[in-house]
């Protein structure tokens, strides 16, 4: 599948195919820890849209990358853009849990309880990451 998703990035640029390809490759590469493949996906792309989930769910993949590659300013700015643009809540939750996390990792609790408190817990879905936010809720009490 893999091979098939990189034809579609080397002969549909700025396409809705190119973009998911585009998305699978990058989340695939992410899921395998490969951070080489991710480093040329991100600096050399045709991704472009106007859609603000396809656009956040990137930005958030971007985040994870930085985040793994202990690079913490551009993923804090790329949570915060997926952040800022996304409108499914779902995902929003998923965002800004994953910026909670980061803040947590580096030892900064206040930003990470600033951004608890904007939550609210009723209405966090799904169930499992409401489950989340409620463990990390007690962690920094």
């Amino acid at each position: 599948a893999v091979d098939n998703f990189e034809d579609i990035l080397n002969n549909f640029s700025q396409s809705e195919s190119y973009n998911q390809a585009y998305i699978y490759l990058l989340n695939n590469s992410l899921e395998n820890e490969d951070y080489n493949t991710l480093e040329q996906l991100i600096d050399k792309n045709n991704f472009n849209t106007k859609d603000a989930t396809l656009k956040s769910m990137v930005y958030n993949l971007y985040a994870n990358y930085y985040l793994n590659v202990g690079d913490y300013d551009n993923a804090q700015q790329f949570y915060l853009d997926s952040i800022n643009i996304s409108y499914i809540p779902e995902h929003l939750y998923t965002f800004k849990l994953n910026l909670i996390l980061l803040y947590l990792h580096q030892g900064q609790t206040n930003k990470a309880k600033e951004y608890l408190s904007q939550i609210n817990i009723d209405n966090v879905v799904p169930y499992q990451l409401k489950n989340k936010y409620e463990q990390i809720i007690a962690s920094v009490e």
